[in-house]
């Protein structure tokens, strides 16, 4: 008997060890976090994320998403974990996130109106503290968390970018992709554009889909735009219905797609100012926030530099634009909208991506050269991105979507900067990749004048011709070398003029916020330059230049 009860104890004296083991093992094997991205519910991808990982941020819009999809990394105590980044494409709107690496079971939370990225963090447990909404970057509506919850599911739009909402439909022709604004409310009035790519082996196949294409119809609550036409103007009405609410595609008086538009049901507040970006990347869309029409009128437009920026999207309280400048570098940029003329410094860059061979086959390389520019003179960094879009087709050196900083100490003397990144083919084809730079820097202007505030017209912008040249304060330089003379807030900075042939000046983005006022003397001498101020007087300075 005793035996049979030491026997007993023995046995659950292993049986508790066993247990005790099995759940530390379960403890140790304990999944690393892992997101889930999907369409409609479909799972494309699952993403595990790296060891030691406590935050993942994901971002489907804003200035530094080119066109629709999105990308997100993870992070570590707020740092971002090397080569953590990923990428995803448009049709993605379904993000489903868990800290165990089990399959979350959540039905998905709608994202609010305007947001177009989210932030999750959860401790070492694995239980999350804290999800956001937020919208480039910044906090914008907290997400309610069950308590101790290990996973949540989420619902976004994509399509969703730049101040943009694009909508692309898929047709035996080609595509057709119809541009509105991001922002979109009821009893809105806005204006958008239609953009077309044709399909076909050669020219003559493209401009047949092309003809075939321009006799689509688009429809928007019930006002109809041929594709051809490229642009239209409609009215959405205060009561919202599921009719308003979706996007028509017509061939031949027949529907043959729809999709559905974001829509607020209460419009935000119409601003009282301007906010215009002070830099931007050419070819890409450049977003103006301020009280705007929703039509594109003849008499409004936007220009960087000399050249006037083709309309893309308008709503009350935005525009959007697409840079088609030529101008690389500081320069200016100018709107004119609805009675009100505001105009700011504006640095333009440029992103060239250039390889030998734009066809690999399996187990090829080429290299990619990247050449950024427009950065001459910058005081602080400026971030680039570059992503594979063409996973399946090559790999790329440093990884398939890279982050990194572009130091001022970087940059060349003409005012570029280079790298290059070895690309190996995966399996025969083309492939894409593309560069990005991020600007965030803004001006704001309050409106004062013109039609939207009543005054006596459109604001005048003074030159600096009138201004008598007597000195108001001097400098010293030495002949071919930049000097620095002073920094201006950005609301008080209007241009800066040289009348001497032997004195260079120019503006850029300073360090820290407001506008680095330079020169460079050509020869040894003395000359004048004029700071023109959106109040008060000009800083009229004389400049004396020495030899080295």
């Amino acid at each position: 008997m005793r035996n049979r009860r030491r026997s007993f104890v023995t046995a659950l004296m292993i049986l508790a060890s066993l247990m005790l083991f099995v759940g530390s093992l379960a403890f140790a094997q304990k999944g690393r976090p892992i997101l889930i991205l999907t369409q409609n519910g479909q799972v494309v991808v699952k993403i595990v994320g790296p060891k030691g990982a406590n935050d993942v941020r994901v971002f489907w819009g804003g200035p530094a998403v080119p066109e629709g999809g999105g990308y997100g990394y993870w992070t570590k105590n707020g740092q971002e974990i090397p080569k953590s980044r990923f990428q995803f494409g448009s049709d993605i709107n379904d993000i489903h996130f868990s800290t165990s690496g089990r399959v979350p079971r959540f039905p998905p939370i709608p994202a609010p109106h305007g947001a177009n990225d989210v932030e999750i963090r959860w401790e070492e447990s694995g239980r999350i503290t804290e999800a956001w909404w937020t919208r480039d970057g910044q906090r914008l509506e907290q997400i309610p968390l069950v308590r101790d919850v290990e996973e949540i599911s989420l619902q976004f739009d994509s399509k969703t970018t730049n101040g943009l909402f694009v909508t692309t439909f898929d047709t035996p022709q080609g595509k057709v992709k119809v541009n509105l604004p991001d922002d979109v409310a009821a009893g809105d009035t806005i204006s958008g554009t239609v953009e077309t790519e044709p399909a076909g082996k050669n020219d003559a196949e493209r401009a047949q889909n092309q003809a075939e294409l321009n006799g689509y119809v688009i429809e928007v609550e019930g006002q109809k735009t041929k594709v051809g036409d490229k642009k239209f103007t409609c009215k959405i009405p205060t009561v919202l219905t599921p009719e308003a609410k979706t996007i028509v595609l017509q061939h031949n008086g027949h529907t043959v797609a729809t999709n559905q538009i974001p829509i607020a049901v209460t419009p935000p507040p119409t601003p009282t100012q301007f906010t215009l970006p002070t830099g931007g990347q050419q070819g890409r869309p450049i977003q103006i926030k301020g009280p705007c029409d929703g039509v594109f009128s003849p008499q409004d437009h936007v220009k960087v530099g000399p050249t006037i920026l083709p309309p893309v999207a308008e709503s009350p309280r935005s525009l959007v634009v697409l840079n088609t400048s030529d101008v690389v570098g500081p320069t200016t940029i100018e709107c004119n909208e609805n009675g009100a003329t505001v105009q700011s410094p504006f640095r333009n860059i440029g992103i060239n991506l250039s390889a030998p061979k734009l066809n690999l086959q399996r187990g090829e390389n080429t290299t990619l050269h990247v050449v950024v520019s427009g950065l001459a003179g910058i005081t602080q960094g400026v971030p680039l991105d570059l992503v594979n879009n063409s996973t399946g087709v090559i790999n790329m050196s440093g990884g398939e979507v890279q982050h990194q900083m572009i130091n001022p100490t970087a940059v060349q003397r003409d005012g570029t900067y280079s790298i290059d990144r070895t690309l190996i083919g995966i399996m025969a084809g083309a492939f894409v990749v593309t560069g990005t730079v991020t600007w965030t820097e803004t001006y704001t202007k309050e409106v004062t004048g013109g039609v939207i505030a009543g005054g006596p017209g459109p604001v005048s912008q003074p030159t600096p011709s009138a201004t008598p040249l007597t000195p108001t304060d001097t400098s010293n330089g030495v002949v071919c070398k930049w000097v620095n003379y002073k920094t201006y807030r950005v609301d008080e900075f209007k241009r800066v003029d040289s009348k001497d042939k032997d004195l260079e000046v120019r503006h850029s983005s300073a360090q820290g916020g407001g506008v680095a006022v330079e020169f460079h003397c050509k020869a040894a001498g003395t000359f004048i330059f004029v700071v023109s101020k959106d109040s008060g007087s000009p800083d009229v300075v004389s400049v004396t230049c020495t030899q080295p």
